[in-house]
C-alpha cells in the first residue's frame, strides 16, 4: 500500500451483527480498495501483501484480545478458478504478521449459491447452516472476510464457531457495503 493510499483508509466499526461482538472494516466497497479486492479475487495474488497490510491496519485500530484468526473459507470451485483460497491466504499472511495462530476450522457443510447478486433475504437463506467444524476453538476469535455486505456470511460462521467454543467473535474485513 502506497503512502498516498494509506490516509484514504476509512477504518471504522460497522453495524454489529447477531452473534458477533464487533465488526470492523478498512473502508467502503469503492475506489482503489474495491479495485484491489476485485483484482485479488480475480486471481492476482500479487495484491496479497497490500491487502494484508490494510487488514493489519484494521486490527491495530481495535482493542481485541484475540487468541487466533479464523477465515471465512472460499468455495472449492472458487479456489479451483483462482488457483488459491483468497481469504485463507490473507489469514495465513495476517497470522504471520501479527503472530496470531491461524485456525482454518470452518468448512462448508453443503454447496451454497454464489452470493453475488442476491438480496439480503436470499443471502440469509442461502447461508443457513452453511458452515461446519469438528474442531474446538479458543474463546476469543478474529474472524476475517474480504467484504461484509449484509452480514449473512459472518452470522452463519459465528453460529458454528460458538458451537465450537468461541465466546467472543470479532470480525474484520477489507470492505463493507
Amino acid at each position: 500500500m502506497c503512502a498516498k493510499c494509506r490516509p484514504c483508509l476509512q477504518i471504522a466499526r460497522g453495524v454489529d451483527v447477531p452473534g458477533v461482538n464487533q465488526c470492523w472494516s478498512a473502508g467502503p466497497y469503492s475506489g482503489w480498495l474495491r479495485d484491489a479486492v476485485l483484482a485479488y479475487k480475480s486471481g492476482r495474488i500479487e495484491f496479497l501483501d497490500g491487502l494484508v497490510e490494510v487488514l493489519s491496519g484494521v486490527l491495530e485500530c481495535t482493542d481485541f484480545a484475540a487468541q487466533c484468526i479464523v477465515n471465512i473459507p472460499s468455495a472449492n470451485y472458487k479456489v479451483r478458478e483462482r488457483g488459491f483460497d483468497t481469504v485463507g491466504e490473507i489469514g495465513i499472511a495476517l497470522g504471520k504478521r501479527t503472530k496470531l495462530q491461524v485456525l482454518p476450522v470452518l468448512k462448508f457443510a453443503r454447496k451454497i449459491q454464489d452470493q453475488v447478486g442476491l438480496n439480503r433475504a436470499d443471502r440469509t437463506e442461502n447461508l443457513v447452516a452453511a458452515f461446519t467444524s469438528k474442531q474446538l476453538v479458543p474463546a476469543r476469535i478474529v474472524l476475517i472476510d474480504d467484504v461484509v455486505t449484509t452480514g449473512a456470511t459472518v452470522i452463519s460462521a459465528a453460529k458454528t464457531l460458538r458451537l465450537c467454543g468461541a465466546k467472543k467473535i470479532y470480525v474484520i474485513s477489507l470492505c463493507r457495503t
